[in-house]
């Protein structure tokens, strides 16, 4: 049942593409859409220019509200080193290792490709931190993984990661879908901070 779904969603993205690239031949592409808010250039000391918005909760400095912790995920003082959401900024997301962390539910259209964040993990062998990206899909709940960082022992801004998940919302009446963002310590302790998404809308 679960590579039949994969599969299916695999077909579903393949379809996405081909309509993001122009549509089908004779046929009208369905039209995409963002449901994000302001959006901010988080990473521009990193080159990259592409305007980010902040997810629910994302900075951490009035708790994880809305975020669903586990195995002792808890807010704590620190905070990743550019201050890019604010400079008063104080706090970040602590995952132990074998912890998880899950953002609340974000609204996505075909336009909103990927996820940027700020993390720390130690730099001993098979550190790492996975990121996944949960969905509906056919009725059935699924969370898929996008990426995976390793520790280097400092502050680190991750590579744009994409969740392709964004592409269902182009079979949707609204043209937007309901996503949410797992961060789970497979190993070392490790904090995360200032978690955006990037409507591609905005490079």
């Amino acid at each position: 049942m679960a590579r039949s779904r994969f599969r299916l969603l695999a077909a579903g993205l393949a379809s996405g593409c081909a309509l993001l690239a122009g549509g089908t031949a004779g046929a009208a592409p369905l039209p995409v859409t963002t449901c994000l808010g302001t959006t901010a250039q988080a990473f521009l000391f990193a080159q990259d220019t592409s305007g980010y918005t902040l997810a629910p909760g994302g900075s951490f400095e009035s708790g994880a509200a809305g975020w669903t912790l586990a195995g002792g995920a808890a807010t704590a003082a620190g905070n990743e080193p550019w201050y890019v959401n604010a400079p008063t900024d104080s706090r970040s997301l602590a995952l132990p290792a074998g912890s998880s962390a899950t953002t609340p539910s974000v609204c996505v259209g075909a336009l909103d490709a990927t996820i940027r964040f700020f993390a720390s993990g130690p730099a001993t062998t098979g550190s790492s931190l996975r990121v996944s990206v949960a969905f509906t899909l056919l009725g059935q709940k699924v969370t898929m993984p996008v990426g995976t960082l390793k520790g280097t022992g400092a502050w680190q801004a991750s590579a744009a990661i994409p969740f392709l998940a964004n592409v269902l919302s182009l079979f949707t009446a609204s043209g937007t879908s309901q996503v949410a963002f797992q961060f789970s310590a497979l190993s070392g302790n490790w904090r995360i901070d200032d978690v955006y998404v990037d409507p591609l809308k905005h490079k």
